[in-house]
């Protein structure tokens, strides 16, 4: 690994409309010491033809730049691709349809290099819809460096893909053989969590990233049916599954993790007028809180919203 070196990861899927704007943004930053692979995943747009172009300009910069090609497999598998390519002291990944702010790289890059106990860092993201100012994401008021569980959960913190930096001399010693397991629902959990299990995360107080949310693209396709929606809600406790197993933490967190997906597949279920299927989901926690009544967390009905919810599911 090269002293200093930043390599940024991209796995790019028919970017040609944001392309422009994403490979500007690393060009101007104010850091000089940059590797970039970006794995074209199938693109069926012109997006190869732009990334052929911008070779000479990243040279020119003097970044070392690398072009990778893959039939359409997802961006966990294009990331994949991508890992054993590293040669950087510090990972750092985005999305092609976002861009950095102009000194990002450099303030997380100062960070880690400041505060040698931090093997990961992150910074505030500007959020952006139709190119205007949507909100700030940054922790939330006292939230602890230890945001681990907080990544489980979804609760009390923010997570986009190009807020974070982590030091490879410690990500090769938690990914092995740097290979992520791969599915198409994403790539995050797989590169955070064992890095986060146990450790600090440092944070800058400072925007370095800009997240733009866009229908339809690579990472942000909605679901269109409730079939779908499940299909996604399974997607997840998969990948946490397949990330928390080799750990040998799975069956710490399992029952929290299956309680709040039951929770999200009830929102499902109210979304698309579902309340057979709610029933089922209510009747069983009924069932487990009564197995085991000394731990309340089983049953959803312990809280007055679902209480109130199984009551009117029932005369449905």
């Amino acid at each position: 690994m090269e002293e200093g070196l930043v390599t940024i990861i991209t796995p790019c899927y028919n970017g040609e409309e944001y392309l422009e704007k994403y490979f500007e943004s690393i060009i101007n930053q104010t850091y000089n010491n940059i590797e970039l692979i970006i794995v074209n995943d199938g693109s069926t747009d012109n997006t190869e033809e732009i990334l052929e172009q911008y070779e000479n300009k990243l040279e020119k910069r003097g970044f070392i730049y690398k072009h990778l090609k893959q039939e359409n497999s997802g961006q966990a598998v294009a990331v994949n691709m991508a890992l054993p390519n590293i040669t950087g002291e510090f990972l750092y990944w985005m999305d092609c349809d976002d861009y950095l702010e102009f000194n990002g790289i450099e303030r997380l890059v100062t960070f880690l290099q400041n505060n040698k106990s931090y093997n990961i860092v992150r910074g505030k993201v500007r959020i952006l819809k139709d190119n205007k100012k949507i909100r700030i994401g940054q922790p939330k008021k006292g939230e602890s460096e230890y945001i681990f569980e907080n990544y489980i959960f979804g609760i009390n913190t923010y997570c986009f893909p190009g807020t974070f930096m982590i030091r490879m001399e410690e990500f090769d010693k938690k990914i092995k053989n740097r290979i992520i397991y791969c599915t198409r629902a994403g790539q995050n959990w797989q590169l955070l969590l064992p890095i986060l299990y146990k450790q600090k995360c440092g944070f800058v107080n400072s925007i370095v990233y800009n997240y733009n949310i866009i229908a339809n693209s690579h990472s942000r396709i909605k679901t269109a049916t409730f079939e779908e929606e499940l299909k996604r809600i399974d997607s997840h406790i998969d990948i946490l599954y397949n990330v928390l197993e080799p750990m040998k933490i799975w069956e710490i967190y399992q029952e929290d993790i299956n309680l709040l997906y039951d929770r999200r597949r009830i929102k499902a279920g109210l979304q698309y007028d579902k309340y057979e299927y709610i029933l089922d989901i209510l009747n069983n926690e009924k069932k487990q809180y009564m197995k085991y009544k000394e731990n309340s967390k089983y049953w959803l009905l312990k809280n007055k919203i679902f209480y109130n919810l199984y009551r009117k599911v029932k005369v449905k």
